[in-house]
């Protein structure tokens, strides 16, 4: 077993920490961001099987074991797959659990890939995919370990799934993924991770050997992004961003209008059902 620490220069006490775990390998130094330390640690890596822990998250007990069982029992597995959940700690220390996300069947990879959770944290690889498929990003410097789900997915590399949780993913303020003001009255500060992942979609969307049927399913991810840009705007009172939104969404699909006023429905039917319950 080895364990990597990837630190961006610390200034508060955490190197310190990490010195009375002499089994650990760190690397402190100034880096561009968390998926350049995720370069730098798959560089160094020297295991057949490698995994993800952000800060402030946990691993499930034995989900390292039963990760490398399932790559054991499926040696056509290029990955394996666990499922995710995502909880916070009260103030008085009970740990609650907000959502949970099932390990991804193949059928519904697609779709948890662009508008659902890929919980790329609860997926382990074997080391040779990231020479066959090229490492993380940095052009995408929140979402590059989605896109570099999405070139798994294009790549049509078989991989497998375990039982059982394999992740957990702690909600906290400041989350690099989750940044942006939600108060409606506060100035117009869109998350920047939302722009981002339409910048994905469109890089695809412009690739002309992106297969037929995957066409489909990115614009159909682009309209849900960009639909989602509209309402946010709309909340904010903020109209021009909101039909500049639009726009860019109605240029690449001529069904936007439709995929808006689904998004719409979907959201009142889903509001309808929270007033019953």
């Amino acid at each position: 077993m080895e364990h990597l620490v990837i630190d961006g220069g610390s200034t508060d006490g955490t190197l310190e920490l990490l010195k009375r775990y002499p089994h650990l390998r760190v690397i402190s130094e100034p880096d561009q961001g968390v998926y350049d330390a995720l370069n730098k640690g798959l560089r160094l890596a020297r295991g057949q099987m490698i995994g993800f822990l952000n800060t402030d998250d946990c691993y499930a007990p034995g989900v390292l074991a039963r990760a490398a069982d399932c790559l054991i029992r499926h040696p056509q597995a290029w990955a394996a797959a666990g499922a995710a959940d995502l909880f916070l700690v009260d103030a008085d220390g009970t740990r609650r659990q907000i959502m949970t996300f099932p390990a991804i069947p193949l059928e519904q990879l697609w779709s948890r890939l662009t508008i659902g959770v890929p919980a790329f944290n609860a997926w382990f690889f074997r080391a040779e995919l990231f020479e066959r498929l090229g490492r993380f990003n940095l052009a995408y410097p929140l979402s590059a370990d989605r896109e570099f789900m999405l070139r798994l997915g294009l790549s049509g590399l078989p991989y497998a799934t375990f039982e059982g949780l394999a992740y957990s993913y702690r909600q906290h303020p400041g989350s690099l993924t989750t940044s942006g003001n939600p108060d409606p009255g506060a100035p117009y500060t869109e998350p920047p991770y939302i722009l981002e992942k339409r910048l994905i979609a469109e890089a695809y969307l412009e690739d002309p050997t992106l297969p037929p049927d995957i066409r489909p399913v990115m614009r159909h991810w682009h309209a849900d992004i960009t639909s989602g840009q509209v309402l946010y705007a709309l909340r904010r009172g903020q109209l021009r961003r909101a039909l500049a939104h639009a726009g860019v969404g109605w240029r690449r699909n001529l069904a936007w209008p439709v995929e808006f006023a689904s998004r719409i429905f979907a959201g009142l039917l889903k509001q309808s059902h929270r007033t019953r319950g």
